[in-house]
């Protein structure tokens, strides 16, 4: 892991919200997991103002994917995973049958 060191908080601010930009912007299909919370506020309002400014659209597949997330967090849709659901699954050990 790279850990990266900004002398002020603006510059951490701008450079964490350009790698989001760039990685949304080199794979367009990608599915961002945000931290909620006031921490990431700033990152998130400068990410927002970079995506609008340069015109980059996440594609049709990740905004279907956003919305079905959204509505199986609502408790809307019984048939998905919550987005709580989704990160417990991503944490645990994999299965591989009894030994």
């Amino acid at each position: 892991m790279k850990v990266l060191v900004e002398r002020t908080r603006e510059n951490a601010v701008a450079l964490t919200a350009s790698l989001l930009f760039r990685a949304v912007q080199d794979r367009p299909s990608s599915v961002l997991g945000l931290a909620t919370g006031g921490t990431m506020l700033a990152v998130y309002d400068h990410f927002i103002k970079l995506i609008t400014t340069r015109k980059c659209e996440p594609c049709a597949a990740t905004i279907h994917a956003w919305i079905r997330l959204a509505t199986a967090d609502d408790g809307d849709d019984p048939s998905g995973l919550t987005g709580e659901e989704c990160d417990e699954l991503r944490h645990q050990e994999p299965s591989y049958g009894s030994t």
